[in-house]
Parts: structure tokens; C-alpha cells; sequence
């Protein structure tokens, strides 16, 4: 609900949360921000009120509003875990690369949207063909 976002009007963007969370049960509910389309006052209002309404993910925006330049994806994901600690995260919006693949995952998400994949699959099996394994390592690409 972009414009009680805009009003401040949070407490009704967390019943509304609370409402829909309470109509799916046990359902997992993402809520969707749309980072793009916010300031830091409101992308931290907006992910608070998804984690006090009952939200299991919060998602950085539908990919529909144009494509977040990486830093500011990055301050939007710093920005959302700090105000919604608890929360899974779902990074989307023009991540297209590994790189850009990889830091999210570094930041915190635990879900990418991405139309992709391919060409983000492609590029780590490049990087693992071209870089030594350690099969010790326990976490992550075992890269030497």
C-alpha cells in the first residue's frame, strides 16, 4: 500500500499486514516494498510494520519499478534487516549477474527473484571452472 507508505500511515500498513497474515493462517505471507518507489524513512517504516504485522518475508520490489543501481539495492537490504531483524528476505529487481547475485546473498537474502538465472548459473560455473576447490571448506563456493 504504496500511499499510506507515503502518508505515514503505518499503523494502517500493519493491520493491513495483520489482516491478510490472519486470513492466509499458516500460509507464508512476503510483502513486497518496492524499494524503488521510497526513501529510507519510508523503506524503514514499511519493513517494521511487516514484521509487527506478521509478515515471513519481505521482498525489495516486484522488478517492476526499474531496476535498483547496486548501491542503493544494497542500502535498501541494510536498511530492511535492520528495521525487520527477523524477517526472510527476498532481493529482486535487476539482479542479473553473479556478482550482483553473490553480494545480496552476503547481505542477508534468502530468496533472489531474477528472470536470470542462466546467465547468473553460468557465470559461478565459470568462476568454479577457473578457480581452485577446497573440498574442506564447509560453507559457500569452496574457492581457494
Amino acid at each position: 500500500n504504496i500511499p499510506s507508505i507515503k502518508q505515514r500511515d503505518f499503523e494502517y500498513v500493519k493491520n493491513d499486514i495483520a489482516a491478510v497474515k490472519e486470513a492466509i493462517g499458516d500460509h507464508i505471507l512476503k510483502v513486497i516494498i518496492e524499494n524503488p518507489l521510497l526513501n529510507e524513512d519510508e523503506m524503514a517504516g514499511a519493513s517494521r510494520m511487516c514484521e509487527e504485522g506478521g509478515a515471513d518475508y519481505v521482498k525489495t520490489s516486484s522488478g517492476f519499478n526499474g531496476k535498483q543501481h547496486f548501491y542503493s539495492l544494497m542500502e535498501s537490504l541494510r536498511i530492511m534487516k535492520k528495521n525487520a531483524p527477523h524477517l526472510e528476505m527476498k532481493a529482486a529487481g535487476g539482479i542479473d549477474n553473479y556478482k550482483l547475485a553473490n553480494n545480496v546473498l552476503a547481505a542477508g537474502v534468502s530468496k533472489i527473484g531474477t528472470s536470470s538465472g542462466h546467465v547468473i548459473m553460468d557465470q559461478l560455473n565459470h568462476v568454479l571452472e577457473n578457480q581452485k576447490v577446497d573440498p574442506e571448506q564447509k560453507t559457500g563456493p569452496r574457492l581457494i
